[in-house]
């Protein structure tokens, strides 16, 4: 449903405003629960739910965070961000989410889609012009690739981003050149060099193969996230 956010961060926590002191925030989350339409009762049950987790050691700690238009009606933080130092968990404890970023960033791309302001059938290069008329390698008489390189049969569009079909790769899957050239690059590194730069290296390397003829989980989700903050 559109007009209900709903988001159960399990990884990440963000505060949405000043803390409130206890008594006088459970107030203001009940009158705007009550107000938006939903049984204080069955939310309380939601943050009994995560505590139960908590307490059986099925995860170390939760925040949990449901608005709607506009309004929060549960925000709650359960457990510990850092079990092992007795490090309680904060609403504003904020967590590394790895690639669950991907639907967040994905969520952003589909809502500049419906504005018209992200074509997803235009080339990469239309938004990141660092990525134009990239070429894969050309293979062998027995599939291995050469030292050659070539131009694919068209170039990755923001949709091959979006599903993983536009030819790039992760330097984690099992080695080949290729992958070797990703981490020697430091190409998903996000520590040590700006978007800018990571762009530039990737431009330098082969697309892992033809786009749109393949699958692999990659580094695309980042370049649309890239994509993404050019509009």
């Amino acid at each position: 449903m559109r007009n209900i956010a709903l988001a159960l961060l399990l990884a990440t926590g963000t505060a949405l405003a000043a803390p409130v002191p206890g008594l006088a925030r459970d107030a203001v989350v009940a009158a705007a629960s009550s107000r938006a339409g939903f049984d204080t009762e069955k939310l309380k049950a939601i943050t009994r739910w995560l505590q139960a987790d908590v307490d059986k050691g099925r995860t170390p700690g939760a925040v949990v965070l449901i608005a709607r238009d506009g309004q929060v009606v549960l925000h709650e933080a359960i457990g510990w961000a850092d079990k092992d130092k007795k490090v309680p968990m904060q609403r504003s404890t904020v967590h590394a989410i790895a690639s669950s970023t991907k639907l967040i960033t994905t969520v952003a791309a589909l809502r500049l889609f419906e504005q018209n302001r992200l074509q997803v059938m235009a080339p990469i290069a239309l938004y990141l012009p660092e990525l134009k008329d990239l070429k894969i390698e050309k293979k062998d008489a027995s599939g291995n690739a050469t030292s050659e390189l070539a131009a694919p049969t068209r170039q990755p569009t923001v949709h091959d981003l979006m599903t993983h079909r536009a030819g790039f790769t992760y330097f984690f899957f099992p080695l080949n050149p290729l992958r070797s050239k990703y981490k020697e690059l430091g190409i998903d590194r996000v520590d040590n060099m700006t978007a800018d730069e990571m762009l530039q290296k990737l431009a330098t390397l082969p697309l892992a193969f033809s786009p749109g003829t393949s699958f692999e989980y990659s580094i695309a989700q980042d370049e649309r996230h890239h994509v993404s903050r050019s509009r």
